[in-house]
C-alpha cells in the first residue's frame, strides 16, 4: 500500500474533497516504479482548453488522471508514460493497485480503475 501524505487523509465522516483525492492519487501513481509521468490525453487537453474558453474550472481532468467522485465512491482513469525498462502490464497493474489502495486509505470505495499507457520512454 502506498504511503499517503497526511494532508490528503479525510476526517471521519467528512465529504471527500476532490482536489485532495486527486492530489493523493497523483502522488500514488507517480510513486509506482516504471511510471515516468502522467500523460494528458488529447481529449483531456481539449476539455481543459474548452473549460478555459468558457471560464469554467476544469479541476478533475486533462492532466492524465480523471476522477469521477460520487459521494464515497470513486472511478478513476489514469493515462501514463512508462519507462522502457519496465513491463507495461506489470506497471499498469501496479498503478491499479496503488489507486485502489489509496482510495481505500482515504475511506473511499473504488468502483473502477482504468489505466492507459500513452507513451513509452523518458
Amino acid at each position: 500500500m502506498p504511503d499517503i501524505d497526511s494532508s490528503h487523509t479525510l476526517p471521519t465522516g467528512a465529504d471527500p474533497d476532490a482536489e485532495a483525492v486527486t492530489a493523493a492519487l497523483t502522488q500514488a501513481v507517480l510513486a509506482v516504479p516504471g511510471v515516468v509521468r502522467l500523460e494528458p490525453s488529447l481529449l483531456g487537453r481539449v476539455g481543459q482548453w474548452g473549460g478555459a474558453l468558457l471560464q469554467r474550472d476544469v479541476l478533475l481532468g486533462g492532466q492524465g488522471l480523471e476522477l469521477d467522485l460520487a459521494g464515497t465512491t470513486a472511478a478513476v482513469s489514469v493515462d501514463i508514460a512508462t519507462a522502457p525498462s519496465h513491463r507495461l502490464r506489470s506497471v499498469a497493474e501496479d498503478v491499479q493497485r496503488a489507486v485502489a489502495a489509496t482510495l481505500s486509505a482515504l475511506g473511499l470505495t473504488c468502483t473502477s480503475v482504468t489505466v492507459s499507457v500513452l507513451t513509452i520512454g523518458d
